[in-house]
C-alpha cells in the first residue's frame, strides 16, 4: 500500500479560497479573521473539505487544520482586514478615502452599478455565496480611474459595445485587488499594463488603438491583468485572482494552467512574455 505524501504548506487552490474569503469587506471595527473562522469559511464547500482532508493529508482533525491554516495566515502576516479603507462603502465617510464631496456623483454611480452586478450574480446563482460588498477602497479606484479615463463616444471601448461605467468599473476591478494584495498580503502586482491601457486610450480610434499595439509588439508596455472569478460545483464564487489577459491585443495566449497560478507567478508571466505572437 502506498502511503500518502504530506504536503508542505497550502496547496494555491487552497490559499486561493483564504484569499478570496479574506478580501470580502469589513464592517467598521471588525477584527481580522482567525484560522477558527477560515476554516469553517473553506468547509462551507464540500470541495475544499475534501482538498482540506485529502491534499493537505490532515483528515478531519479541526485542530491540525487549523494549525495549518494558521500558519499560511501568519505567513501572509496577518492580513490587515480592519483596514479602513477594506470597510464597506459608505458615502457618508467619502473623505476618510482621501476622496472629496466633488466625487460623489461619479463613485455614487458606480456604488450603484456594482449593486446590480452583485444582484445579477445572485439571480443567476440563487442562494449562493457570490457577492462581495463594495469597500471604500474601491471607491478610491472608481474615481481615480474614471479621471484617468477621459471622454469618449459610448460603444467604442476597445471598438466593443461596452458603457463608459462598465469600462471604468471593470477596469478599477485590477486596480483595487493589486492594491488590496499588496497593502494586505504583501504580494506586489504589476499593474503597469493597465495603467498603459489608460494612457493610450485604444478604444478611441484605429490611431489610438494601432499605437498601443505598436508599443506591445516593441515591448515598451506590458499587457494588463484581468481579474477573473473562479466558481465551485455549486455555482459560488470560490477565488478571485488576476491573470494575463487573453484578448485580441495581446502577444501570446497564457498557457491552459494559467487558472492554477499564484497572483503573483501571473504577474511574472506577464513580465517574461511581452513580445509579438510568432
Amino acid at each position: 500500500m502506498v502511503s500518502k505524501k504530506r504536503t508542505r504548506g497550502i496547496p494555491d487552490e487552497i490559499q486561493k479560497a483564504m484569499i478570496w474569503i479574506l478580501n470580502q469587506a469589513r464592517a467598521p471595527g471588525q477584527k481580522p479573521i482567525r484560522s477558527r473562522e477560515m476554516l469553517k469559511e473553506l468547509l462551507r464547500s464540500p470541495k475544499m473539505e475534501r482538498l482540506i482532508e485529502d491534499i493537505l493529508v490532515l483528515g478531519p482533525s479541526t485542530e491540525a487544520q487549523e494549525k495549518k491554516i494558521g500558519r499560511q495566515l501568519e505567513k501572509w502576516g496577518e492580513p490587515k482586514n480592519h483596514d479602513p479603507l477594506d470597510e464597506v462603502f459608505d458615502w457618508r465617510r467619502l473623505t476618510d478615502a482621501g476622496l472629496g464631496w466633488d466625487a460623489s456623483d461619479v463613485v455614487l454611480g458606480l456604488w450603484a452599478y456594482d449593486q446590480k452586478l452583485s444582484v445579477d450574480r445572485e439571480r443567476q446563482y440563487p442562494g449562493n455565496n457570490v457577492s462581495r460588498p463594495a469597500t471604500m477602497r474601491k471607491a478610491l479606484w472608481w474615481w481615480k480611474v474614471h479621471c484617468a479615463t477621459g471622454e469618449f463616444r459610448e460603444n467604442r471601448i476597445d471598438l466593443q459595445n461596452m458603457t463608459r461605467t462598465h469600462f471604468v468599473w471593470q477596469a478599477a476591478e485590477v486596480f483595487w485587488l493589486a492594491d488590496w494584495y499588496e497593502s494586505s498580503l504583501g504580494i506586489s502586482q504589476d499593474t503597469s499594463g493597465n495603467w498603459a491601457v489608460l494612457a493610450y486610450k485604444p478604444w478611441g480610434n484605429i490611431v489610438r488603438r494601432d499605437a498601443y499595439n505598436n508599443a506591445l509588439d516593441e515591448n515598451r508596455i506590458s499587457p494588463s491583468l484581468n481579474v477573473v472569478y473562479r466558481k465551485d460545483d455549486n455555482g459560488n464564487i470560490a477565488a478571485m485572482e488576476l491573470v494575463p489577459k487573453d484578448s485580441g491585443v495581446y502577444r501570446r495566449k497564457p498557457p491552459e494552467n494559467s487558472f492554477e497560478w499564484e497572483p503573483s507567478d501571473a504577474a511574472q508571466w506577464v513580465s517574461d512574455n511581452v513580445q509579438a505572437a510568432a
